[in-house]
């Protein structure tokens, strides 16, 4: 895989699931860490106008296309065609198969359990070392789980971009753990909350269905009117 411009954010040209797969893979056995970005329409707006997002993304250890935004942009500015990729998932499935230790972190402390037991019953090769909801107060918490139980892996669900600002942050004092940003994953795997009809998952609209599900992200639909007048004005200049 190979990273692109997609109007300035990079973004690995991921064309199927098991690209991604290989590559986590290769960064267990090779004792390499780093933390993941979900790039869709409103990470690349987030990108263009704030510095400290920006810095974060860059210093990622893989940029993976997630969402229309993403597709689109490839498609449009490399005539590349990329997949959308399910990141929680495939590190679920090589934490499993690698038999990896993992903290979960996230959600509220009901769900967060759940979607504990859940990973326990749906991934029995993880051993999930500790987990803690998304509402503490310093991340120092996160600190010294990391420090008293050494994971392998960290998957971080604190919505985007406070999971990989938090991420870069642990990165820099543990680098050998790899942390995957998730969203609402916990959640979801906690069965409290339904993901998106596989339909919608097919034709990368998650996104336009988590704005009709929780009203209160109607104002990212004028992130993504943004984001389209970015994309075109970034496509005129080349």
């Amino acid at each position: 895989m190979q990273a692109y411009p997609l109007i300035n954010c990079p973004c690995y040209n991921a064309t199927s699931e098991k690209d991604v797969e290989k590559f986590l893979q290769e960064c267990i056995e090779e004792n390499r860490g780093g933390y993941t970005v979900a790039i869709n329409a409103l990470k690349i707006v987030k990108y263009n106008n704030d510095e400290e997002t920006k810095s974060v993304i860059d210093r990622a250890l893989l940029q993976a296309p997630d969402g229309f935004g993403a597709v689109y942009a490839f498609k449009i500015l490399h005539n590349i065609k990329v997949v959308r990729i399910d990141l929680p998932g495939i590190a679920l499935n090589v934490a499993n198969k690698m038999h990896l230790k993992l903290i979960v972190v996230g959600a509220s402390e009901e769900n967060n359990s759940l979607a504990v037991q859940n990973i326990n019953r749906l991934y029995p090769g993880i051993n999930v070392v500790n987990h803690i909801n998304g509402f503490f107060k310093s991340i120092d918490v996160l600190d010294d789980l990391i420090s008293n139980h050494t994971p392998d892996m960290v998957l971080i669900g604190m919505g985007s971009p406070k999971q990989e600002k938090i991420s870069a942050q642990l990165f820099k004092k543990y680098p050998n753990v790899l942390y995957i940003g998730c969203g609402g994953r916990i959640d979801v795997l906690s069965g409290n909350v339904k993901r998106a009809p596989a339909w919608i998952q097919k034709y990368k609209l998650e996104g336009a269905y988590r704005v009709m599900a929780q009203p209160r992200r109607i104002p990212d639909l004028l992130k993504v009117l943004e984001y389209f007048k970015l994309l075109w004005k970034y496509k005129n200049k080349r």
